[in-house]
């Protein structure tokens, strides 16, 4: 699997504490209150920073412990993170390769080809919360400076995917800027939380982010520090192990506070720090920071409408004067107050609360927040883009209005981040426009089209827009392709489902469930979309294909109510079964039921293991079974359609989940309340299974032979179904809720039955309904348990301790009790099916967790630690971005080039960087130093052939055959020498076993299957008479002649006729061969020698 950031929950905890152990004995007083203004130096500035130690050692004390409680915690790989990043993309200066980030991490991406070819922030001293801020070091452009909420700033070597340096500030950052002026200086802000009670105040990094989540509000504080590390030298015996978790507390200088701000910048000529929030615009000289910040006010005396807050920011990139901002109403602002007349002359005037104004312009289309901001590098374009999912390019005048507009409207999702991507190297400049459902759509500046788009798994961006409101119960549809095992799952649309194959990282098809208007809302309140809400796969292998997944039925609503009361007249709600068409490789609609249950919603979906037969519960209280049917039409031929089969329930109880026997023949139903045991054939009930875990309802059921398990609100019950009694019993932990319950995949071998695990478990921290409980989830850890269920109840294991012991031991065998632990929390969870008749010892999940992130993780905690461990961040030098050609377009990739790229992996290992010159065609040792010098200047062609090929076809290495002698008797055109194939079949085995397959080894498998098709084709065995006499080399033989041809053709001057394939030269009238270097053999040799001779 590509590269991609693991979430490895351990860090969060561990980062801290290393930290903590890295930490001097001695620190500045600012590096530990931010608050504290640099020149106070007096007694009360020193009491301040010893309470402000205490402070700091009790946070790391209960860091540390933190720690300690995570060290059980295993590991897990987050596939997709649920919240795409407001961040735009950042280039490389050769605009080749650009940084997105993905939560805590940073993916580098080919420009080219949309492949992820490094991750960075993947490691112990990573970012464990959100990457807020991205920029490329102003001081050397092949460093990354990434900032977080964790309160850190990092800067990475991104070649080699090294962490150079990490700063802690101790306070979460919303936003960084520097300037190539001072690329040493680096100015940040600042989250603190807005508290007037210090007792309540949070007292460590981990409280305040947990505040801030909550919505709460917040102060932004200004403040700039040195990247410098000798600067930081003096407070250090050693630098700290960044790599290890690391950081160096600076000395941070506080400039101004603010409330809540969104930006931060400085100008492109360095003069001008600007800070932009609520609805003010902030303004402080680079040059004189301790003259303050002047304020501007976006609205103009007298103006009668609403301060709209702010959102976003953008320079001009020519005009030093010049700044536009964007708010919530769709309102852009061209700013002109970046001159030194409308500022305050002094600090006094800027503190005294002030509010000014300076002249500005507005433009205005768009209905709703404006998101991102960027004009293009000549300053003429100002790109912006929101809610609407349209980018609008706005072609400025001189004076900065708005001469015209024009519009990339339908681009799939609303827009979060502009960016410009540079045309070097004859290349068009690009737009480069992140969209909210996480996919990257370049646009052409030219044609303004949309020309390419790279997606690796889309988020479900109508989550996040303003006023949208989605109830906690709504289902997560998730499922595992069971033939070709891809993940799927929602797309950008809730209406609509994508197909990720994790093994090639890609996004394999989208359907369209529910086909829907894809439109920005009119009002504050969103339109209510159609959602599909489950998703189930046949598991058992079809007749027409030939593999599992033949039928996919899926379940999408709109406006169900869960309630007793009426239903609503617009409630929509739909059934929907479709086929794999093995032609089109694609899911087409079979058979689509409205209203299946009444306009209720559908609780579970299971297919039968061995038969078309589906089984759906829902909260109207019923059962329904639905069967494949046919019937013939006018035409003559068969139709295959989904029809109802039965309806039943039991004693009005509300079904919950159902599952069937591995044959087929027992269907299981968990209602609130009971279990019942029904026959799928004759819908007979056959046994009712109660206790009184079950009030609360059934959570999911599974048959493992004879046992039977379910799953309830507190505990998992075991069934003996043979004698009808419940045999073990394993409660669950408070606050758990069990997720899902499969049969065992253990295979090991047991000293007791009693201690064969029969089933895995997997329970999740259970969701809060209302607000006390939503309170105390918040306070709560979410964890998700994977752990095993065997005969060995609770009771037993409390009671007895030789049970005790022996469930000890069996914990510690191989394969058996298993417990893992993950420190997330799941709304859905699928297993990933095993192949047929596979036994394996680890049952592998894939999950989306209550964060909307797409997770795996194993039963087995060796496995998730090691896909916890699969992605670091690693070197992308020497990684060529190898452009498509026209001719690639038409007829592929060539086979030279593969072939090549071949050879360098396997052969030259030791010299990437060679290797890496020669594929990209830089200047050195490859092709392109042929062609480096100006084309006026370049020899005449015919000069430039040989060299040329020599480095595209690498001369081939003369393998002699062992044992060769010269012979002397004359070959013909028919023959084969059988040396020259044992030579041809000893090096294909050379090539074969060694696995390198070089250019001459194409060239030769070409040309021998191109001599044994001649031969066959051309050269028939259909012999009928001998007539007419041959010549060959001056001497006379007889040889047959073909009915096709009766009578003798010249061949390279003599009289001969067509030779059967198995002639014998040696046997001519008794004639002896010339020497094998003669003039006559050379011009009668075979094809393949003498291609093979003009190769050496």
């Amino acid at each position: 699997m590509p590269r991609s950031a693991p979430s490895s929950p351990t860090k969060k905890a561990a980062q801290p504490a290393s930290l903590a152990a890295e930490k001097p004995s001695a620190l500045p007083s600012a590096a530990l209150d931010v608050d504290a203004e640099p020149s106070n130096q007096d007694a009360s500035t020193s009491q301040a920073a010893t309470s402000g130690k205490n402070r700091s050692r009790k946070s790391k004390k209960s860091i540390f412990r933190s720690k300690d409680r995570s060290a059980a915690f295993s590991p897990f790989q987050t596939i997709s993170e649920g919240r795409v990043s407001r961040l735009p993309v950042v280039f490389t200066r050769d605009a080749d390769y650009f940084f997105a980030v993905s939560k805590t991490s940073v993916r580098i991406y080919s420009r080219t080809t949309g492949q992820v070819v490094s991750t960075l922030s993947s490691g112990p001293g990573s970012h464990f919360a959100a990457i807020t801020a991205i920029m490329i070091n102003p001081a050397n452009p092949l460093q990354l400076l990434t900032a977080s909420l964790d309160g850190c700033v990092k800067v990475w070597d991104f070649l080699d995917g090294i962490l150079l340096s990490s700063f802690d500030l101790q306070l979460p950052i919303s936003g960084m800027a520097a300037h190539e002026s001072n690329p040493n200086t680096l100015y940040v802000l600042l989250k603190k939380f807005r508290h007037r009670d210090a007792d309540t105040a949070p007292k460590n990094l981990s409280e305040i982010l947990a505040v801030l989540e909550s919505g709460a509000p917040f102060n932004s504080i200004i403040a700039h520090f040195s990247l410098d590390l000798a600067s930081h030298a003096h407070a250090y015996t050693a630098l700290p192990k960044f790599a290890r978790g690391g950081s160096i507390r600076p000395e941070v200088s506080r400039i101004g506070k603010t409330r809540e701000a969104v930006s931060i910048g400085v100008s492109p000529n360095g003069e001008w720090l600007v800070v932009v929030g609520n609805d003010k615009v902030q303004v402080a000289r680079t040059h004189d920071l301790t003259s303050g910040f002047t304020r501007f006010i976006s609205s103009h005396p007298g103006a009668q409408h609403r301060r709209d807050s702010m959102t976003c920011m953008a320079f001009h990139p020519t005009d030093p004067t010049r700044l536009v901002t964007g708010d919530a109403s769709g309102r852009i602002r061209v700013w002109y107050c970046l001159q030194n007349n409308f500022m305050a002359p002094s600090k006094a005037e800027a503190d005294d609360g002030m509010e000014r104004h300076a002249p500005s312009t507005v433009l205005h289309w768009h209905a709703h927040a404006v998101s991102s901001l960027c004009f293009s590098p000549n300053g003429a374009q100002l790109l912006s883009g929101g809610e609407e999912g349209v980018l609008v390019v706005w072609h400025l005048g001189a004076s900065g209005n708005a001469a015209s507009k024009e519009f990339v409207p339908r681009l799939g999702a609303p827009l979060s981040a502009i960016a410009v991507a540079n045309g070097l190297d004859g290349r068009e400049q690009e737009y480069a426009v992140s969209l909210a459902d996480g996919s990257i759509t370049f646009v052409s500046s030219m044609s303004l089209k949309p020309t390419r788009s790279f997606t690796r798994i889309k988020i479900d961006a109508s989550r996040y827009l303003p006023g949208a409101s989605l109830p906690a119960s709504t289902p997560v549809p998730l499922a595992v392709h069971p033939a070709s095992r891809n993940i799927v799952l929602l797309a950008g649309h809730p209406s609509s489902l994508q197909f990720y194959d994790p093994i090639k990282d890609a996004n394999t098809a989208e359907l369209e469930v529910a086909p829907s208007n894809r439109v920005s809302r009119v009002e504050d309140e969103q339109i209510e979309p159609t959602r599909v809400e489950r998703v189930v796969f046949s598991p058992f292998v079809s007749t027409k294909t030939a593999e599992a997944g033949e039928w996919m039925v899926t379940f999408d609503s709109r406006n169900l109510s869960d309630g007793e009361d009426d239903v609503e007249v617009i409630a929509e709600s739909s059934l929907k079964f479709w086929r794999w068409n093995p032609i089109n490789r694609r899911y087409v609609l079979n058979t689509r039921i409205d209203r299946p249950h009444n306009a209720r919603r559908i609780t579970s979906i299971t297919f039968s293991p061995t038969d078309a037969l589906v089984v759906t519960t829902a909260t109207d209280g019923k059962v329904r079974t639905w069967h494949l049917a046919s019937r013939k039409l006018k035409s003559g031929k068969n139709e295959s359609y989904w029809a109802c089969r039965s309806v039943f329930g039991y004693r009005q109880q509300l079904p919950t989940t159902t599952a069937f026997s591995a044959d087929g023949s027992i269907l299981a139903v968990g209602q609130v309340g009971s279990v019942t045991l029904w026959s799928p054939e004759s819908n007979v009930m056959s046994m009712v299974i109660s206790a009184p875990e079950l009030v609360d309802g059934v959570e999911s059921l599974a048959f493992s032979g004879r046992y039977l398990g379910i799953a309830a609100g507190s505990a998992v019950l075991v069934w003996d179904l043979i004698l009808s009694r419940q045999v073990s019993r394993k409660g669950l932990e408070a606050g758990k809720q069990a997720s899902l319950l499969l049969p065992s995949t253990s295979s090991a071998d047991f000293a007791e039955e009693a201690d064969r695990p029969l089933f895995t478990l997997v329970s999740s921290t259970a969701d809060a309904s209302d607000a006390a409980g939503a309170e105390a989830s918040a306070t709560r850890q979410a964890k998700t348990i994977v752990e095993t269920v065997s005969l060995v109840s609770d009771r037993e294991m409390a009671t007895s301790s030789a049970a005790a012991s022996a469930h000890a031991a069996s914990k510690a065998a191989p394969g058996s009790g298993q417990r893992v632990i993950f420190r997330t929390s799941v709304a859905a969870v699928a297993p990933v099916p095993l192949p047929a008749g596979a036994r394996a010892q680890a049952q592998d999940f894939v999950a989306v967790s209550t964060e909307m992130d797409l997770v795996t993780f194993s039963s087995s905690p060796s496995s998730s630690t090691a896909a916890g461990a699969d992605a670091t961040a690693e070197s992308i030098r020497g990684i060529s971005s190898v452009k498509k050609t026209l001719f690639d377009d038409l007829f592929g990739p060539s086979a030279f080039r593969d072939a090549r790229d071949e050879a360098q992996d396997d052969d030259d290992q030791d010299e990437p960087m060679a290797n890496a010159d020669l594929v990209a065609g830089s200047v050195g040792s490859g092709v392109a130093s042929l062609f480096s010098t100006a084309p006026h200047l370049l020899p005449p062609a015919t000069l430039l052939f040989d060299a040329f090929l020599s480095k595209m076809l690498p001369p081939a290495i003369a393998t002699p055959a062992a044992g060769a002698a010269p012979t002397t008797s004359v070959r013909l055109d028919a023959t084969v020498d059988a040396a020259d194939k044992k030579d041809a079949d000893a090096r294909k085995a050379d090539a074969v076993a060694s696995g390198e397959r070089g250019i001459s080894d194409v060239l030769l498998a070409d040309t021998d299957e191109l001599v044994e098709l001649f031969k066959n084709e051309i050269l028939t065995e259909d012999v009928t008479k001998t007539d007419a006499p041959v010549k060959v080399n001056g001497s006379l033989a007889v040889a047959t002649q073909s009915k096709k041809s009766s009578t003798p053709v010249k061949a390279n001057g003599l009289s001969k006729s067509p030779l059967s394939k198995g002639f014998s030269a040696a046997s001519q009238n008794g004639t002896p061969r010339t020497p094998a270097g003669s003039k006559q053999e050379a011009l009668v040799q075979s094809p393949s020698v003498s291609s093979r001779k003009r190769k050496q």
